[in-house]
């Protein structure tokens, strides 16, 4: 599944969080959105991609059969 957007981009703030795999009291992500496809992918053995820019962004999700 993939999901595109024209906006602004995710900020980098949010990127962070998600790479290092936790939220920290002063440094947390604004929604839940991105968490989602993160517990999904992790607890799925799933595969996420993200490109992301002052363009837009591109998120793809492969789930196994």
């Amino acid at each position: 599944m993939t999901v595109a957007d024209d906006g602004p981009g995710i900020p980098e703030r949010e990127l962070k969080v998600l790479e290092r795999g936790e939220e920290r009291p002063l440094e947390h992500g604004i929604g839940i959105g991105l968490w989602i496809v993160y517990w999904v992918v992790e607890h799925s053995d799933a595969a996420v991609s993200l490109e992301t820019g002052t363009d837009g962004t591109t998120v793809s999700v492969e789930l196994p059969l």
